[in-house]
């Protein structure tokens, strides 16, 4: 993740074919990953929430646990120029927001600048 806090956005730009599919499926490869750990995650909350053998707080303490790794997995995914945090998109150059930051696809970019240019500079 870039440590750019100076309010100016970075732009991920590749322009050869070959080098963009495979920046696509690799950025697919992570997010299959993402997706099979949380599905891990949601499995063993289920799992728990189902098990009459542990106590109530138990089962609620165990659930917080998986829940926050949850959540430490969606904004680490989000952290990185994988996708647009929008539409999702793999295959187009990113732009990274300081101010938000957030990547997002350069048409996702530029419609948000134009409703909210101080959040997107």
């Amino acid at each position: 993740m870039p440590e750019n806090r100076d309010k100016k956005k970075v732009v991920q730009k590749l322009k050869n074919g070959k080098l963009r599919k495979i920046r696509y499926e690799l950025r697919t490869l992570l997010r299959l990953e993402k997706e099979k750990r949380w599905r891990e995650l949601q499995r063993r909350f289920v799992a728990f929430s189902n098990d009459k053998t542990i106590s109530y707080d138990e089962c609620k303490k165990k659930n917080r646990f998986i829940i926050r790794k949850q959540e430490e997995l969606d904004l680490t995914y989000a952290r990185y120029p994988l996708c647009c945090g929008i539409c999702g998109d793999r295959m187009e150059n990113l732009v990274y927001n300081p101010v938000m930051y957030q990547w997002r696809c350069l048409l996702c970019y530029e419609q948000a600048h134009k409703n909210f240019p101080e959040e997107y500079p």
